[in-house]
């Protein structure tokens, strides 16, 4: 355990070291964000006010919420697990004690933690003074940091799944860009998925996506605990449990398919 509390320290010094490239991609952010900011504005005025369940001002608080998850759920790990593969660096970690995966999951949660108080410091300042705040008692931060926690396995199990493709393709990369353009849609990323007709917001209920961005924004944003947010952690937790058992499947097949010529 001691040597993950390590990776744990050294995946923190790393965001600290390498900090410009976090503030760049919260320029990046901010600029899609103004963005979304007008967009949302004229959708509203367009429609007397409110769309769906949304008036501008609770939509402003559901994308900043946005921003703050997607900092602690944001990762390359995808890249860098293909970059071991293609490059023959996997044939490293086989001789030192720790398990890839784990390691390359703790090392990439601990600099988003990094990643998280920024957001938080940033976009939370935004979030309290376009609404006040939100109110935020014990149990929904306690669920919402489950819900977050959940959020971010969901896709490092989608990515490491694309990524440890790299076994059996020469690229893998383009599955990433692909999931990434899915998620963008059905995720919550950009606008909230009950905003989608009834019958396709069921079917979407069903996939992980939504438990990304969307059930983790929805739990800080709702008045209260309600019976079917709850039920959201039934399939999102599920949802972590297939994915990770599948990428644990895939990382196995791989592990013996692999060669590292030369090295």
């Amino acid at each position: 355990m001691r040597k993950y509390l390590s990776i744990l320290r050294l995946g923190w010094l790393d965001a600290i070291a390498y900090r410009t490239e976090f503030f760049v991609s919260i320029l990046s952010w901010g600029i899609r964000l103004f963005i979304a900011i007008f967009l949302w504005l004229a959708v509203t005025e367009s429609r007397g006010g409110t769309i769906g369940a949304y008036n501008f001002q609770s939509m402003l608080v559901y994308l900043f919420l946005v921003q703050i998850i997607s900092s602690f759920i944001f990762s390359r790990v995808g890249f860098d697990i293909a970059h071991d593969i293609y490059r023959g660096n996997f044939a490293n970690f086989l001789l030192k004690p720790v398990n890839y995966l784990f390691f390359r999951l703790v090392h990439e949660m601990s600099k988003n933690l990094f990643r998280t108080i920024i957001g938080i410091a940033i976009f939370g300042s935004l979030l309290f003074f376009v609404s006040g705040g939100i109110q935020v008692t014990f149990g929904k931060l306690f669920f919402g940091v489950i819900a977050m926690i959940g959020a971010y396995l969901i896709n490092f199990g989608a990515v490491a799944i694309l990524a440890l493709s790299a076994f059996w393709v020469t690229s893998s990369t383009r599955f990433m860009f692909i999931y990434f353009g899915i998620l963008t849609i059905f995720s919550g990323m950009i606008f909230p998925v009950d905003l989608f007709p009834e019958k396709i917001l069921r079917i979407f209920l069903w996939l992980p996506f939504p438990y990304v961005f969307y059930f983790p924004a929805k739990i800080f944003q709702s008045p209260e605990l309600t019976g079917s947010l709850l039920k959201g952690f039934f399939h999102q937790w599920g949802s972590v449990i297939i994915l990770l058992a599948f990428v644990w499947f895939i990382y196995r097949r791989g592990v013996k398919k692999f060669e590292a010529i030369g090295r």
